[in-house]
């Protein structure tokens, strides 16, 4: 049956005004982080942007997959589920798999790479670096632009062609990125989603310095530059370009009033809360300083407790934290739940109390008060029955 419309301009102007939505967020998307549109594909969000990012870097620019024995990937010790899925897929068939080792909890900086081990395992047959900007579950900032600086002086020095990519989905809208004049030049590929800025879900971007070289993951009509075909889902990309420009509109007035707050919690939960282990860097960085932590982000152990039971305890009174990163809620795996804190050392005790509170410019100082002391009677009860169970 052939399909008749009533007023065939209105579909055909309605396709137009699409079109003209998503353009407009892709240009606020690359504005915010100082780019051309071009560079700045849509995704349904910071896990798909991490695959193709991570995927393309193991394709020859004919499409086919290079020698297992060619190709060695290298990410951090602490990187996002995300990553970590995609390098052990690629681990599979075939692909060196590295982590770069990072400083432990007792250290001043927890999380953060260590770049002298860093500089070492680069090799000839390295194909991709993978860092996140800032640790989803402990808040560190990796020093970004000094690890940018060290591969392209090895390719220059060695003629290698190591790419490198950036979860920044932490930290885009939160801390000040350029990618072609700032402390990201250099970076090849940086992964962005929309949710992190109070947006909608299921939508993210990929920055690719080169998106030319991207290698597609779904194929068909040729949208986003026949990278990611299929219709765009323009109602969640125009809300991430209009979350894009409100979060970039005033990024450090932001972060200063989410500092602000994660200080009056920190410095709350050290009066009232005996015991209690920071597992972040206790200084935050509105700049983005190396070693310092996110002011959005901040880690917190209850030796003899249970995370999981205080998070419930703490949602009877309208406060919602998480145990660790949200998105490896459901992995079966269990040893990977705690990765992070594991790889900086902490031990069972303290992962097993842990708590990851996530700060946002919309807070008030009065808010981390009331959090304080739910906290503290949460906690105080558990630890008095012995079980850390409601």
């Amino acid at each position: 049956m052939t399909e008749t419309y009533a007023n065939p301009s209105a579909l055909h102007t309605a396709g137009q005004d699409a079109e003209r939505i998503v353009k407009q967020a892709r240009r606020q998307l690359s504005f915010s982080i100082g780019t051309k549109p071009g560079n700045i594909v849509f995704t349904s969000g910071g896990t798909e942007a991490d695959n193709l990012a991570i995927s393309s870097a193991f394709y020859t620019d004919a499409g086919n997959a290079p020698a297992a024995r060619n190709a060695a990937l290298l990410v951090s010790a602490v990187e996002h589920p995300a990553v970590y899925a995609a390098a052990e897929a690629l681990a599979a068939r075939g692909v060196q798999l590295e982590r770069i080792p990072v400083f432990g909890m007792d250290t001043e900086f927890p999380g953060m790479a260590d770049v002298s081990a860093f500089r070492k395992l680069l090799s000839q047959g390295l194909n991709l670096v993978s860092v996140l900007h800032v640790s989803n579950e402990v808040g560190t900032i990796q020093p970004i632009e000094e690890l940018a600086r060290i591969i392209a002086m090895y390719n220059s020095e060695h003629e290698a062609h190591i790419r490198f990519h950036v979860d920044a989905v932490q930290s885009y809208g939160k801390l000040s990125i350029d990618v072609e004049n700032g402390d990201f030049a250099g970076v090849d590929f940086m992964s962005m989603s929309a949710h992190k800025l109070h947006g909608p879900k299921g939508v993210g971007a990929l920055y690719a310095a080169e998106p030319g070289k991207l290698h597609p993951m779904v194929f068909g009509g040729g949208q986003e530059g026949g990278v990611r075909s299929g219709t765009e889902n323009v109602p969640a990309i125009a809300g991430f370009g209009v979350c894009a420009r409100a979060a970039t509109s005033d990024i450090v007035g932001h972060a200063k009033q989410a500092s602000a707050c994660r200080r009056r919690l920190l410095e709350g939960i050290e009066a009232e809360i005996p015991d209690a282990h920071i597992n972040s860097p206790i200084d935050a960085s509105v700049t983005g300083k190396p070693g310092c932590s996110s002011p959005y982000i901040l880690s917190v152990s209850f030796p003899g407790t249970r995370g999981e039971v205080l998070l419930h305890e703490l949602e009877k009174s309208g406060i919602f934290a998480s145990t660790g990163a949200a998105c490896s809620s459901l992995m079966k795996d269990e040893s990977k739940k705690d990765s992070v804190l594991a790889a900086i050392g902490a031990p069972p005790e303290i992962r097993e109390g842990t708590l990851r509170f996530g700060l946002s410019w919309l807070n008030e100082l009065d808010e981390m008060d009331f959090v304080v002391d739910r906290l503290k009677k949460a906690v105080a009860r558990f630890r008095q029955t012995g079980s850390g169970r409601a």
